[in-house]
């Protein structure tokens, strides 16, 4: 499943983003801070290493990996997407920047920086409005038609109330913009989504109540 949600977003290699170098893993000059990147999907590949950028400072070098990883990252995330599955997902398909100097207290861990921001993104809100706007989009993906009056939306409306469905599992309240109802349970957020969309039931293979079918 995660082999196929990152080779979607085109996450498999992030290279291409960052701008690849020519240069091969080398001696570094002295007081200068070179960026290399492995590649996570070929570990211990040296073929696949690359030089990032060349710094004048530590500081500088650190933040263009941590900018890195954040990309990744953040580029993955999905709603209700516990920390353990996102640093997965890193471990097997991004990127791990690390500085090569004289400089011995310049270090950079991709690991461990990557973990603790894996937690950090996916900390659950407190809460999440679902907007008035939002709802108006959705309900467009639910009416939406083709030439020939098949629905040809439903399966973005699916993945859509699926990431809602995630956060009310992860314990986050959902309240619908201009109503008084909050959806705190499974059970509530079926009921909410099949009662607007009930045709998705019997008219879509996938199913909004979990990820896997």
């Amino acid at each position: 499943m995660l082999a196929n949600l990152f080779n979607k977003l085109g996450l498999k290699k992030l290279g291409g983003f960052f701008g690849k170098g020519s240069e091969k893993a080398g001696r570094p000059d002295k007081q200068t801070y070179i960026v290399y990147v492995d590649d996570n999907y070929h570990p211990m590949d040296e073929e696949e290493r690359y030089q990032a950028g060349a710094f004048g400072d530590c500081a500088s070098a650190q933040k263009f990996c941590r900018d890195m990883v954040d990309s990744f990252l953040t580029t993955g995330y999905q709603p209700g997407m516990a920390w353990q599955e996102l640093l997965s997902a890193y471990k097997g398909y991004g990127q791990d920047p690390w500085i090569a100097s004289s400089d011995a207290g310049c270090q950079f861990s991709a690991w461990t920086y990557a973990e603790q921001r894996c937690q950090d993104i996916c900390q659950p809100p407190k809460e999440h409005l679902l907007t008035a706007e939002t709802l108006k989009e959705l309900d467009g993906l639910y009416e939406s038609r083709s030439s020939t009056g098949r629905p040809d939306a439903w399966g973005r409306l699916v993945e859509e109330l699926r990431a809602i469905r995630r956060l009310v599992e992860a314990g986050v309240p959902v309240t619908i913009e201009g109503t008084p109802t909050v959806l705190t349970t499974w059970t509530q957020f079926y009921s909410w989504a099949h009662g607007r969309y009930h045709m998705l039931e019997d008219g879509y293979d996938s199913w909004i109540g979990d990820d896997n079918s």
